[in-house]
């Protein structure tokens, strides 16, 4: 497994982690929601996608959101 190949540093009062890469995004860290706690049981990419997106693995479901 490749890690990563930019260096990444916490900032602000969140502690998020942003590589420095984007130096503007990380300068407002303690604004966005950042979701780390994602899982699903499926194993393949494209089951998996749907399954973040519209919370079921097979076509047909509208997507979070819309």
């Amino acid at each position: 497994m490749l890690g990563p190949v930019y260096p990444f540093k916490q900032h602000r009062d969140s502690g998020a982690w942003f590589s420095d890469r984007l130096p503007e995004l990380s300068k407002h860290a303690d604004k966005p929601t950042l979701i780390k706690t994602m899982t699903t049981d499926q194993f393949n990419h494209g089951p998996a996608q749907l399954m973040v997106h519209t919370g079921q693995a097979r076509l047909g479901y509208p997507s979070i959101g819309s």
